[in-house]
């Protein structure tokens, strides 16, 4: 089956989590003015069966097009956020919250490179 994304907005992507975005986020100015500060972008609640944050980093290469998916990640009790490094778009393919995921269960999104 071909996918084809189609670009990932907060309503589009609202079944699956939370799109993090500065556009619509509080500003504040600091540092005498030298930087912005994008305020409380999203809530972390961690606490649920004494889970706690933590923050890794993941450098990955492209993909070439087209790709054959043959695995995906299931995090029942976490959450991710990709916060691109440039500000390069890239695809995001998740999978409806099912019992047992099939292909007819796969979204595939495209950020604007900066979500």
């Amino acid at each position: 089956m071909n996918l084809h994304a189609t670009p990932l907005t907060v309503e589009n992507f609202s079944l699956y989590g939370e799109v993090i975005e500065l556009d619509s986020a509080r500003q504040i100015t600091i540092n005498d003015g030298l930087t912005t500060r994008f305020h409380d972008l999203v809530a972390v609640d961690a606490a649920e069966q004494g889970g706690r944050p933590i923050v890794n980093v993941f450098r990955t290469s492209p993909l070439s097009l087209p790709h054959r998916v043959i695995k995906m990640e299931r995090h029942p009790l976490g959450s991710q956020a990709f916060i691109p490094l440039e500000s390069t778009p890239f695809l995001v393919l998740v999978g409806k919250p099912v019992d047992k995921l099939s292909v007819a269960d796969l979204e595939l999104f495209v950020t604007d490179g900066e979500q």
